[in-house]
């Protein structure tokens, strides 16, 4: 008797699997591929990312075996990431990275609603901390819908100098920008990712962006 065929490939990009099975993003996370809430996630392969990110620690056929027995019966392997870890701990683990890259205060500007001004309060912060004499970054946490970048006029795609971390384009001001549309073709394209995927994509720009020496990242 012939084996089924497999629903999910070596072949399929990593973006795709996530957005059919969406825990299938716990199960890529088990194995070191953060690629799972990046960008990179809608082109690359799953054969891509296990070779290249998992830089060659990744047991592929083990990931195709979970992610196949999850696609195909919802069972998810033992031992997994809970579903909302990735934001339990994220506060303490961003508070460390900040030290680490030399960025003395993190604020955040957050609201459990949209369209009640976020960005333009983030925006006016940053310039009015900037015009005291501060040194100031602003990462666009709005994934789905960034707008930081056009608020300053904004249109650098942001470049990398060793092909693991990104400089960020700097404002008329000199206010380095990250924001999710500055690394889309169409800056106008929609983005739909559930909550992992976003939390995931925030953490590759506080963590993969040279932000500097910072007194204040506005987040």
């Amino acid at each position: 008797m012939e084996a089924p065929l497999a629903l999910i490939t070596h072949e399929m990009t990593i973006s795709s699997v996530v957005e059919r099975w969406p825990d299938a993003a716990r199960i890529f996370a088990r194995y070191g591929l953060s690629c799972a809430s990046c960008s990179i996630s809608k082109s690359e392969t799953i054969m891509a990312g296990a070779t290249g990110h998992g830089g060659g620690r990744v047991n592929v056929e083990d990931l195709m075996r979970d992610l196949n027995t999850y696609a195909e019966s919802g069972k998810l392997p033992d031992n997994l990431p809970a579903a909302n870890a990735t934001a339990g701990g994220a506060g303490m683990k961003m508070r460390g990275m900040a030290e680490q890259k030399g960025i003395k205060h993190v604020i955040a500007v957050m609201s459990g609603k949209g369209g009640v001004g976020k960005s333009l309060v983030a925006g006016l912060l940053a310039v009015g901390l900037k015009r005291r004499g501060f040194r100031v970054g602003v990462l666009d946490g709005d994934i789905t819908g960034p707008s930081i970048p056009r608020m300053f006029g904004v249109r650098e795609k942001p470049v990398s100098s060793d092909g693991k971390t990104l400089n960020p384009p700097r404002s008329r001001g000199g206010i380095p920008i990250m924001s999710m549309n500055l690394l889309l073709p169409d800056e106008g394209e929609a983005v739909i990712w559930r909550g992992p995927m976003v939390s995931g994509a925030i953490r590759q720009f506080f963590s993969d962006v040279n932000w500097g020496e910072l007194d204040y990242l506005i987040v």
